[in-house]
């Protein structure tokens, strides 16, 4: 199980603030106190206006001596919130967003959040659902300093943890799996300029396919600089780019945070053998992989609901206003542009 997701970590925090260098008002917040931390994310609103953004709350400094059914370490939780909630008013933040990892029943904090005036909200930012696969079991046939396989060494993986493949799968995806091996593909793990392109042209035309917004030109340039950073690119025996797959190792967790394909990837259970690369690529003792986004009635999501892992729901998003006409009229603001 992660315990602490990529989103709470200095590493994260500090690529956060380069890739958003440009606007000022984006800003990181660190508390804690002697059992819980969060690093607390500011973004703007119009007119210079700022709020602020806690995802997966909250850290756990040392976790073999919390214990969060503990009513005096739930009121740690407790406390750090309200010291977080004293400092936005100081800042004057319109609102205070955020979501746990944990559900917040569980230690009493749930109650703790009506009664301070928290309301749950419809605008999430990150993802609120996730499954989680164990790569513990797995035994990658990827040698040290390898920068690429093939379809036919990815059938020797395929072969000698097919047990353990079968438990992680149900039949759709094994199926899937087995076409895609027909297919001759190439998985390139490195990470260069030549991959950066691959990325955005197959990121950006997948995100206009779909219709949805992404992040910025620097934001991935600034990403890929980042040592944490890990960059998968499937390509046909032609050597084109037909996906691409991009993810953090942090915590030693691996999170798939994006990516972008082709038609003839789509069509030809790319995406199965992408995955299949990355569990070799990444599998050793104790290594979870966080499959990224899940999302009812989405494509990814009925792809991803074919591996048997560990599904995890995020609590929330959780919203405190601390300037009720201004948080109102942003919301008012944001229903009518989602209705354009």
């Amino acid at each position: 199980m992660i315990s602490t997701f990529f989103n709470q970590t200095l590493q994260w925090s500090n690529f956060w603030l380069q890739a958003n260098s440009d606007n000022k008002n984006h800003d990181i917040h660190y508390f804690a106190n002697k059992s819980f931390a969060a690093y607390v994310y500011q973004y703007p609103l119009v007119g210079g206006l700022k709020f602020w953004y806690i995802p997966r709350a909250f850290v756990v400094l040392n976790e073999k001596e919390t214990d969060l059914e503990n009513q005096e370490e739930a009121k740690l939780i407790t406390d750090l919130l309200i010291t977080i909630e004293n400092e936005a008013k100081k800042n004057k933040i319109i609102f205070l967003k955020i979501d746990f990892n944990t559900n917040p029943e569980f230690c009493g904090i749930g109650t703790m959040l009506g009664g301070r005036g928290y309301k749950e909200s419809t605008r999430k930012i990150q993802y609120i659902k996730t499954k989680i696969l164990d790569l513990g079991e797995l035994n990658t046939t990827i040698e040290k300093g390898q920068m690429e396989i093939n379809t036919f060494d990815l059938t020797k993986f395929w072969d000698i943890n097919q047990k353990q493949l079968t438990n992680i799968m149900d039949k759709r995806t094994r199926y899937g799996v087995r076409k895609g091996l027909q297919i001759p593909y190439i998985v390139d793990f490195t990470k260069d300029e030549n991959t950066f392109n691959d990325f955005i042209k197959l990121h950006f035309s997948t995100a206009q396919r779909q219709g949805f917004t992404t992040f910025s030109f620097k934001y991935f340039k600034t990403l890929f600089q980042q040592n944490f950073t890990k960059v998968l690119t499937l390509r046909g025996e032609d050597g084109i780019a037909r996906a691409s797959w991009v993810g953090v190792d942090l915590n030693g967790s691996i999170h798939n945070i994006i990516g972008g394909n082709d038609t003839f990837s789509r069509e030809n259970y790319g995406q199965y053998v992408l995955h299949l690369a990355a569990m070799n690529y990444f599998s050793k003792p104790g290594t979870f992989y966080d499959m990224g986004g899940m999302e009812e009635g989405k494509g990814y999501d009925l792809f991803k609901s074919g591996f048997v892992g560990e599904n995890v729901d995020f609590y929330g998003p959780y919203d405190k206003s601390f300037n009720k006409i201004v948080y109102f009229l942003y919301n008012l603001y944001r229903k009518i542009k989602s209705k354009k």
